[in-house]
């Protein structure tokens, strides 16, 4: 395979930087890649310790052009460059949010005519009431913007099992929703077809996510550590050999 060589701006990285500085860290940063068939590509992760989180929002306000309205709600907590597509993706964690503050955030985005069709798709993943809240109080989403002119990107994350329950309730809510869909999630029925009907405090499912941007279509989001053993005869949780990371991308509509 090729690995990328596009190496990070030096005034991002020094941004970044002055963003952790003088602050306890947790994890500091961490990087993440995704393999192909004839090629790699890498992407750096950074923590923005509570001190920074302002700074952050300026710095996500110069590149959206507009004041973030949630920020006392949605903190940012990590944000994330990928220097080959030449992106800053800015990560915040949010506690109860409600369907009107996802509408604010993509309002910023200027990605308010695809409210309904984000909120439809989740509707159908978990019915829940858009006058209330959304389906699970710990939830996150993502702004990622572009360095070269390219339409900016939101996701919208929930721990799947907060929001669908065990393993195996959150993959059949997956596979359910994949036949609604028409989506073609063969190979996920496959590798994740030892959890089936598994509960258990452990799960190997990660996130949930749906993501939209200006041009493209609204797509779905799932982690996965793939279970590397045989289906389990009592109910358990199952304990994989590799935490090899599964991650799906499928279009929400046929």
């Amino acid at each position: 395979s090729q690995m990328s060589t596009v190496a990070p701006k030096p005034d991002v990285l020094d941004r970044l930087s002055i963003l952790q500085a003088d602050s306890l860290l947790k994890y500091g940063a961490w990087i993440g890649g995704r393999h192909a068939g004839n090629s790699d590509r890498y992407k750096l992760y950074v923590e923005v310790p509570i001190a920074a989180a302002s700074a952050a929002d300026d710095w996500s306000a110069e590149l959206s052009g507009m004041r973030h309205d949630l920020a006392q709600h949605a903190r940012v907590e990590m944000i994330g460059y990928d220097p080959a597509a030449r992106r800053i993706e800015f990560y915040r964690r949010g506690r109860n949010l409600s369907p009107v503050s996802i509408r604010i955030a993509l309002r910023r985005l200027r990605l308010d005519s695809r409210a309904e069709e984000l909120f439809g798709l989740l509707q159908r993943a978990h019915r829940f009431s858009l006058a209330g809240r959304l389906p699970s109080g710990d939830c996150g989403y993502s702004e990622s913007f572009s360095q070269e002119g390219a339409p900016t990107i939101f996701s919208f994350y929930f721990f799947a099992r907060s929001m669908f329950g065990g393993d195996g309730r959150t993959r059949a809510a997956i596979l359910r929703l994949a036949a609604e869909c028409g989506w073609d999630l063969a190979d996920y029925e496959s590798i994740s077809e030892p959890l089936a009907g598994v509960v258990g405090p452990v799960t190997w499912h990660g996130m949930f996510g749906l993501t939209v941007g200006s041009q493209s279509a609204l797509a779905m989001t799932l982690g996965l550590v793939p279970p590397a053993v045989a289906r389990p005869t009592e109910r358990s949780t199952v304990l994989p050999s590799t935490l090899e990371a599964s991650r799906l991308l499928c279009p929400a509509s046929r």
